[in-house]
């Protein structure tokens, strides 16, 4: 597939080509637009003419959401001919014709890995999605996730600690954060080099339909596939299909063989997936992942100091050390309500800052 030139900084008008795919993205429907465009003569030739597939059926209604201006709203737009599309999601079966996004798309050239699994997942799974991200980020991985609740938010969040950045594909427009409660986490992703990517133009809802057609994007973007607390009907499953279909590697994390979230985990296990427990297994079963050089990762003091804490939260960071500490024994050093050092210890886990140990919570590595 040929590209245009190299590319569009954030707040640039899109290309020309780009824009013209809007265009025909307001007036016909993404699929069928698709296999006009990339067929015949070439999508390049297509654009540079300006065609119009007036053989297929248009839009009942128009999407005027594509011909919004999006960098009114911060967003970006790239085209599947321009030179920085990402390269990996270019290959799929079903690329999408335009991507919008927020922040540095520059974080999905780095090689990527995507951690996915249940909303509802456990505590254990919890950490150990947000300490396999961090040591993936440390190694120079992007994690790539879809910045849903639980192992999603989990993989996002473990990066932070590293310095490293973390790209989130979501089921709706850039102009809204699905949940909402992740808004702040999607903030922290755009401010630390990271990106949020959609196929949706500003002023799409998140509906149904659009998350398995945005997890196809979260295995089409990385070179490998983690599954970390899947039930046997987990949306994360498709994901895991579809990154077989798109030929990636899928790795699953087991678990307790009567817990229902690791039915889905242990069905691919039992299939060929991977095994792995850390981000080492990955490593070692990804050779262009093991050559990577690590990341030149400062302090916890400096990175604390680069992401917004609450005031409470670096007061205990300042507490802890290597030696666990339980939540009541933290609460009388600082001389507050236990209650409140536990929503702030709960930050600091999502942060990748501390972590809980056997004999209680201690300062990440």
């Amino acid at each position: 597939m040929k590209s245009s030139h190299s590319g569009t900084e954030l707040g640039s008008p899109p290309t020309p080509h780009t824009q013209h795919l809007l265009t025909l993205l307001a007036r016909w429907p993404r699929q069928s637009l698709s296999r006009w465009l990339l067929g015949g003569d070439g999508e390049v030739a297509k654009l540079q003419r300006g065609a119009l597939p007036t053989q297929l059926t248009p839009r009942l209604r128009p999407k005027k959401g594509f011909l919004a201006p999006a960098d009114a709203a911060g967003v970006a737009v790239v085209g599947i001919t321009d030179g920085h599309y990402p390269a990996l999601i270019r290959q799929i079966p079903d690329p999408p014709l335009v991507l919008f996004y927020k922040g540095s798309l520059e974080a999905l050239k780095r090689p990527c890995v995507a951690v996915v699994g249940a909303r509802r997942c456990s505590s254990n799974g919890r950490i150990l999605a947000q300490q396999l991200s961090a040591d993936l980020a440390a190694r120079g991985v992007c994690v790539v996730s879809g910045l849903a609740l639980g192992i999603d938010t989990a993989a996002h969040a473990g990066v932070f600690g590293q310095r490293a950045s973390t790209a989130a594909f979501l089921g709706c427009g850039l102009d809204q954060t699905y949940p909402r409660s992740n808004a702040k986490l999607a903030q922290q992703i755009v401010n630390q080099r990271g990106v949020l990517v959609s196929e949706y133009p500003l002023g799409t809802p998140p509906l149904a339909h659009h998350f398995p057609e945005r997890n196809r994007l979260i295995s089409g973007a990385a070179a490998a596939v983690v599954l970390i607390e899947a039930g046997e009907k987990s949306g994360s499953l498709i994901t895991a299909r579809m990154a077989l279909e798109q030929g990636r590697e899928v790795f699953a994390v087991p678990g307790p063989a009567l817990s229902e979230l690791n039915r889905g985990c242990h069905r691919l296990i039992q299939q060929g997936a991977g095994l792995v427990v850390c981000a080492q297994d990955v490593l070692d079963n990804m050779p262009m992942l093991a050559t990577l050089a690590p990341l030149d990762v400062e302090g916890t003091e400096a990175v604390a100091s680069a992401v917004q804490l609450s005031r409470m939260a670096r007061s205990i960071l300042e507490q802890l050390d290597g030696y666990g500490q339980c939540l009541d024994d933290i609460a009388a050093v600082l001389k507050q309500n236990p209650q409140e050092v536990s929503l702030a210890m709960v930050e600091l886990e999502l942060a990748g800052f501390v972590r809980l140990g056997g004999d209680g919570y201690i300062r990440a590595s």
